[in-house]
């Protein structure tokens, strides 16, 4: 893994004088969570000063990247294909894998696929603009027939649900979070970690001991998406109770 992120590393950077040189603007893209925190190190440590990305919606996951200075409201090359069932009744409920198999077994490679956000047996495809005909000629997710239209503005995105839960851990440590949200030992959480599975403020976090801070948006990879909202008190033995917004 560490060897394709080096890859990507320099490929950013000859990208980004490739711009610089042409005064030309490249997109590339969409690139995981991973990935796009390596690329956010890059950035903050000063490496790529004509790059930004976006994913199509405020707070998307997978995202695409943009070297150059693009003139002011220069739309992104995203498109978002609405693929919904032709008859809601007999529609089978669809998880995140079942739309992306589809989707894949149409020949259509994975970073070309930005988030596949799914709603009420509905899912959002948000990828690259020549990307969006392939992707409107689905006919089927599992044993459920679709219809796909592109969508001219996906402004009407519906907001992921959320939920407050209340954990009550010995710290609001990295490790003990993660351990109770995961239904893991803290040794199994920490080895979570290690393995570049937890992601804090959109940034790989390698330390387990690591604190959270008052709304610090975290994922757990397989697990979900979190915001640590704070502390809530102690209890009578001294472990602390956290209030945490849980993406649905």
């Amino acid at each position: 893994m560490e060897e394709d992120l080096d890859f990507l590393r320099r490929q950013w950077l000859k990208t980004g004088e490739r711009a610089e040189k042409t005064g030309r603007v490249f997109y590339e893209g969409f690139y995981s969570e991973t990935q796009m925190s390596a690329w956010e190190q890059m950035r903050l440590a000063g490496q790529l000063p004509n790059a930004s990305a976006f994913g199509g919606y405020e707070g998307a996951e997978r995202r695409m990247v943009r070297f150059g200075y693009a003139d002011e409201g220069e739309p992104w090359p995203i498109a978002c294909v609405l693929v919904e069932p032709k008859s809601l009744r007999f529609a089978e409920e669809w998880s995140h894998r079942d739309v992306l198999g589809a989707l894949m077994s149409l020949g259509i490679e994975r970073d070309v696929l930005g988030d596949l956000r799914l709603r009420d047996k509905r899912c959002y495809v948000f990828c690259r603009e020549e990307m969006a005909q392939h992707v409107q000629s689905l006919e089927s997710v599992r044993r459920t027939s679709v219809t796909c239209r592109l969508l001219s503005d996906p402004g009407d995105l519906p907001r992921p649900e959320k939920r407050l839960d209340r954990l009550t851990v010995i710290s609001p440590r990295v490790d003990a979070v993660v351990a109770e949200l995961a239904g893991l030992s803290r040794a199994k959480a920490a080895e979570l970690v290690q393995r570049q599975r937890v992601f804090v403020a959109g940034q790989i976090c390698l330390d387990p001991s690591r604190k959270l801070k008052e709304n610090e948006v975290f994922s757990i990879h397989g697990v979900g998406k979190f915001r640590f909202c704070g502390e809530r008190g102690t209890s009578k033995k001294g472990k602390v109770y956290l209030e945490i917004e849980r993406w649905l």
